[in-house]
């Protein structure tokens, strides 16, 4: 089986992905295939560690609790990328942030988040298609005629019940190039064969058969006002983001609760 969650490169790529394999992590492997069509596609593995925030519990002289710290996390996963056509896949999200970290140090572009137009996938799958599943939903918030939303699955999965839109996922077998393909695709982005694929094959697949159907994904409003919002508040004796917000200390910093408890006391002693 190969996977990849798929990204859309913006920018235009001024360089190559090289092996990086000296100073410990982050590290790659980097391995380039070039193809008749003049065309080259990278497939390697990425580690490292990633950083994120977790709730912990702290413990003041008269309540409990939780405060924001950042942790380490280990990680390590497959990728493929063209960056002539202007695409990346990974196997697990978890390396994300290397992804993006590798491939904009050395290449110049940047991924980001990706989805797939399966209604015009299914559009020109060939006429003998096998449709093992195909999962939809169309909203007339979104503009569609009517609400609904449904699924079919293998011998309900006829080619006849693919919706003309709204689809979220299909699962289809056919033939590419010779090599019988047996596929889950998703309009998150997200796809899957369900063969003893080579990376090249897979990665050539994506480029022929995917990558055309591929644009970036449309951002939700909101998290993009939240994003654009103020810095998350940081405790300046410890540096934690506080559930409970910031009070001042003897010292006139801005500190959690608990440093405020401690830094107060020892200014009493």
């Amino acid at each position: 089986m190969r996977s990849a969650i798929l990204y859309q490169l913006t920018g235009n790529p001024d360089g190559e992905l090289p092996n990086q394999l000296e100073g410990g992590l982050p590290a790659a492997t980097a391995e380039t295939t070039k193809y008749l069509d003049g065309r080259e596609i990278t497939a390697g593995t990425l580690a490292g560690y990633t950083t994120t925030k977790q709730d912990v519990p702290v413990v003041g002289e008269d309540f409990i609790a939780t405060e924001r710290e950042e942790t380490k996390d280990p990680a390590i996963g497959d990728y493929h990328a063209d960056l002539e056509l202007g695409w990346a896949g990974i196997t697990t999200q978890d390396i994300e942030p290397l992804l993006v970290d590798y491939i904009a140090s050395h290449a110049s572009v940047v991924p980001e988040d990706a989805e797939l137009n399966l209604d015009a996938f299914a559009e020109r799958l060939p006429d003998d298609v096998d449709t093992n599943g195909v999962v939809y939903s169309t909203s007339v918030d979104d503009g569609h005629d009517r609400d609904a939303a449904g699924s079919h699955w293998q011998r309900d999965a006829t080619p006849s019940k693919i919706p003309v839109e709204g689809t979220s996922v299909l699962h289809v077998r056919y033939t590419w190039d010779g090599v019988l393909v047996d596929a889950m695709l998703a309009q998150s982005g997200y796809v899957a064969v369900y063969k003893d694929w080579t990376a090249e094959t897979f990665a050539r697949w994506i480029a022929a058969e995917v990558e055309p159907y591929l644009s970036l994904a449309a951002r939700d409003e909101q998290a993009t006002l939240d994003d654009a919002g103020d810095e998350p508040e940081v405790c300046e004796n410890c540096g934690r983001e506080p559930d409970r917000g910031l009070k001042e200390a003897s010292d006139g910093r801005m500190v959690c609760l608990v440093c405020k408890d401690d830094i107060d006391n020892r200014g009493e002693a």
